[in-house]
């Protein structure tokens, strides 16, 4: 009886033994790039790719959603409120507004599984996106469609300063200054969705955001001069952050 005993262990030992190997030979044919192991990049668009077994999809009866970290984050929830109210209606589901105290809070909520639909701000979105499986989709835009912010370096205009290595300290006359140099275009918070939520749910999230009616809202009156979503991506978008993290030193590690 013993020796049988240690025969099933051993043979058990040795089926656990070889499911290890498959997973971590598994794990190994997964590209993801900067993403944390537990999310997959097959497509090579830098975010995590969507669930492939229905197992890990999730479709929440109440979805949460929170914007990026601010002074006083229950101001938000009514300025964040007709828009709620729009994304009740598209989805069908109720949504509730989740004010954030830290961007480590955001991530961290979104990690385990607490936060579905978010708002991260401009440096957080990479470490939303590799520690968090953030996929960002869409930003808030002008009339005109045109979004972000860009760094410039003005010199006077008749100055013999050429590049940015050239630069002397003078009295700035905006009548006679030029710029020299124009940085590509740095995104504001991008607005995105948890990378596990049911394909259908989070079509429906971006229909949510991109039919929303600006015109008189509250989110019109907070963020002048933004009058739509637009569409976006973290491979292209995020391009000039990433290289300025890269420059710095900075490693998307997940704790």
């Amino acid at each position: 009886m013993p020796r049988q005993i240690n025969v099933i262990a051993s043979a058990f030992v040795a089926l656990m033994f070889s499911g290890a190997l498959l997973a971590a030979s598994q794990a190994q044919d997964c590209p993801r790039g900067d993403l944390d192991k537990a999310y997959c990049d097959r497509d090579g668009d830098l975010v995590a790719d969507t669930p492939t077994d229905a197992k890990q999809l999730v479709n929440p009866s109440t979805l949460i959603f929170a914007y990026t970290p601010v002074e006083d984050p229950a101001v938000y929830t009514k300025v964040w409120d007709g828009f709620i109210k729009h994304m009740e209606k598209v989805t069908g589901k109720k949504v509730v507004f989740f004010p954030v105290q830290s961007n480590a809070a955001e991530i961290e909520a979104m990690r385990s599984g607490r936060l579905h639909i978010a708002g991260f701000n401009t440096g957080s979105n990479p470490i939303a996106v590799n520690c968090a499986g953030f996929v960002p989709f869409a930003i808030m835009a002008g009339k005109d469609g045109n979004f972000g912010y860009e760094m410039e370096i003005i010199v006077p205009a008749d100055s013999t300063i050429k590049t940015p290595a050239d630069i002397e300290r003078n009295v700035v006359d905006k009548a006679k200054i030029r710029t020299i140099y124009k940085s590509e275009t740095f995104p504001t918070t991008g607005y995105g969705v948890a990378h596990n939520l049911d394909p259908a749910l989070q079509a429906k999230i971006k229909e949510a955001f991109f039919t929303f009616p600006w015109e008189g809202s509250t989110l019109q009156a907070e963020f002048k001069g933004q009058d739509k979503f637009v569409p976006i991506t973290y491979k292209k978008d995020w391009s000039v952050i990433r290289k300025i993290d890269a420059a710095s030193g900075v490693k998307y590690s997940c704790k």
